[in-house]
């Protein structure tokens, strides 16, 4: 993966999560994991928002910095991630960061301007009616896990072959379709 921004969607519990730690993670080194519901935690060095921050501070580096903190806070780690090059900045639970019309700020600067210092993006979500034309429209690669939402099929419909938008509600739990844009 190089310079790519990537959206990971399904519907809960389809298998999103597992997928990104087992499947892309270890091709996505180094990374900063934004971890809301603490489902990263055997896989790096755990930090508050706080405590990553000190740990800049003090030059300590790790491979793998997983922030598992409220939401508070994670807009400045997103917004320092800007700084560090190349890394992936995985954004689990994204939708706390964007709306269907809206996103965060660094989380938009990072999306049109992270390219060019060597950034990759993340964003795992439950449904692909949370993210915002604009962010969608700047996505390399979706991950699309099983999706039913009657608003969200057609945000799917209108990026993506009808084919292939069918495919996506039938998909059995776990298994998904990877749609290069």
């Amino acid at each position: 993966m190089r310079n790519a921004i990537v959206i990971v969607t399904g519907k809960k519990g389809s298998g999103k999560s597992q997928w990104v730690k087992t499947q892309l993670l270890p091709r996505a080194l180094p990374a900063i994991v934004i971890d809301t519901m603490y489902e990263y935690g055997g896989y790096g060095r755990v930090y508050s928002a706080e405590s990553f921050f000190v740990a800049l501070e003090s030059g300590e580096s790790s491979n793998l910095a997983i922030i598992q903190d409220s939401f508070e806070g994670l807009e400045e780690v997103i917004d320092a991630a800007y700084s560090f090059k190349p890394h992936t900045l995985i954004v689990e639970e994204a939708h706390q960061f964007m709306s269907a019309y809206s996103i965060s700020a660094p989380l938009e600067r990072l999306a049109r301007q992270g390219r060019h210092r060597q950034i990759n993006i993340v964003a795992v979500t439950q449904r692909i009616g949370d993210f915002p034309e604009r962010f969608i429209s700047q996505a390399d690669h979706l991950i699309l896990f099983q999706q039913r939402g009657r608003l969200d099929m057609p945000k799917l419909d209108k990026f993506l072959a009808v084919e292939v938008s069918a495919r996506v509600r039938a998909l059995p739990l776990y298994e998904h379709i990877h749609v290069r844009l």
